[in-house]
């Protein structure tokens, strides 16, 4: 593509979506493309100014600064997205699928420096997903054959790796539906699943008897101690649980019940919010009390997973791809505009944005 003049826009605040929260600010973010390359990106985890980004079949490591590729690994097994996860500079990654139908997935350790591959371990020809959960010195992820429903009997395997040489300790197969996440709690192992289940992390044995066995039924989504129940139908109070017991901490009713979707519970670790992303409103919840600071009509929905620079929530908006900006103070949308015209995942650093694009490239956009 080669470089791209500095070219400023300065967008308008959106008119359709008006905050609660009235809070000084200091206006719509100021947008700069400092680089692009003709690259694909499926995703981007971003750490001390290098950008780690899949490439379907690779995986390729970015200086944030200049654009320059740092190294390029190439796999063979494919990536789509969702598969990366960064300890202790190295990178653990999981592929969705594989080339040949009778070769299973493979998780991979990188040198996060070189892109050296560490060592790989080859599933039951299963895909991989989602992230690699690290825990002491394994690594655990989950393995589905391709086409995996959503329905309650579908199997899955869970995996427990060993991080320092890619040797399997155990494996576990385990029925349960669609695998959406994984977590981790006092030596157990909870996979987010059709139908939630705990394993314990020593043995990969299924447990049945402790109460996160119980508790986990009535959560949608976990960080750190404490699980959280989203509004569904029929229930309008969003609770937030002390884990394993079920305790409640708090709950709300501000929050209102809106079929068909919630993105996952985002959260700002040095602020402290929950931000809460429905189908046509997002909202800012205070982690500790429960209370709303803010609620923001999004039409159309927002469809990238949430990042975060020092003012401002980043997302891309469902069908048109467009770029949108929310103050984190006060709930203001900024409609930044269409820097991608196909689906785009984004990460950032503390003054910049970089947009990865499935097809046409990645960017960076610095902010002021």
């Amino acid at each position: 593509m080669g470089e791209n003049p500095n070219q400023t826009r300065t967008p308008p605040p959106s008119t359709e979506s008006q905050s609660e929260t009235t809070t000084f600010e200091s206006g719509p973010p100021q947008v700069t493309e400092t680089w692009n390359m003709d690259r694909r990106g499926f995703e981007v985890v971003i750490e001390n100014e290098q950008a780690y980004i899949s490439n379907l079949s690779s995986l390729y490591a970015v200086n944030t600064r200049t654009g320059g590729v740092q190294w390029e690994t190439e796999l063979d097994t494919l990536l789509w997205g969702d598969n990366i996860t960064l300890s202790d500079d190295v990178l653990y990654l999981s592929s969705t699928q594989a080339d040949d139908s009778d070769t299973g997935a493979k998780l991979y350790a990188l040198s996060a420096e070189s892109g050296d591959i560490l060592w790989e371990y080859e599933s039951d020809n299963e895909e991989l997903g989602p992230h690699p959960m690290v825990i002491d010195s394994t690594i655990i992820i989950c393995g589905q054959k391709q086409g995996g429903s959503f329905d309650q009997s579908t199997p899955y395997t869970v995996y427990c790796v060993n991080k320092e040489n890619g040797e399997l300790e155990w494996k576990t197969e385990s029925t349960g539906g669609h695998v959406d996440s994984l977590y981790s709690l006092d030596g157990k192992i909870i996979v987010n699943s059709t139908d939630d289940r705990v394993f314990d992390h020593e043995s990969g044995e299924l447990d049945t008897e402790s109460p996160l066995s119980d508790t986990i039924k009535r959560v949608d989504y976990f960080l750190d101690d404490f699980g959280y129940t989203l509004p569904s139908d029929g229930n309008i109070i969003m609770k937030k649980r002390r884990l394993p017991t079920g305790e409640i901490e708090w709950g709300t009713d501000v929050i209102s019940y809106e079929k068909d979707r919630y993105n996952p519970i985002n959260r700002l670790y040095k602020s402290n919010q929950l931000y809460i992303v429905g189908k046509n409103n997002i909202w800012s919840v205070d982690n500790e009390t429960g209370e709303i600071n803010w609620k923001t009509n999004i039409k159309p929905s927002l469809l990238s997973d949430l990042v975060y620079t020092q003012d401002h929530i980043w997302s891309s908006y469902e069908g048109t791809n467009e770029l949108v900006a929310i103050n984190k103070k006060s709930g203001n949308k900024y409609d930044i505009g269409n820097v991608n015209e196909e689906p785009i995942h984004l990460g950032t650093t503390d003054t910049s944005v970089i947009v990865a694009n499935e097809e046409s490239g990645v960017r960076r956009l610095d902010l002021s």
